[in-house]
């Protein structure tokens, strides 16, 4: 590897690792209240629909149904940054794997 890819690979290294991780600095302090608030909304397991109206049952069925996708697509927003997070980290490693590679063959 010539001096410049070495020196390019260091400087992505240090751009990669000095980006706030997305996860907990940005995204988690916006998503806990929500999280908070989807647990008071969800209906507790123990509860007895037995002899509730038509209407009632409908009601909340919509709800849990409209519950269970707001779950699903905070799931999935957060699958997406952890797969980007596991990007990065392959990216280093094997940014750390050629810089070592390089080291190993300077010294032989």
């Amino acid at each position: 590897m010539s001096a410049s890819r070495a020196s390019e690979s260091s400087r992505r290294q240090a751009r990669i690792l000095a980006e706030p991780c997305k996860l907990s600095s940005r995204n988690l302090p916006q998503t806990e209240p929500r999280l908070r608030a989807f647990a008071q909304r969800c209906p507790r397991r123990a509860t007895s629909y037995r002899g509730l109206p038509l209407e009632e049952l409908e009601v909340t069925l919509v709800e849990v149904h409209k519950h269970s996708g707001d779950v699903r697509r905070l799931r999935e927003k957060y699958d997406s940054i952890l797969t980007e997070d596991d990007e990065r980290r392959r990216e280093i490693r094997a940014d750390q794997a050629r810089e070592f590679d390089r080291i190993q063959r300077m010294g032989r």
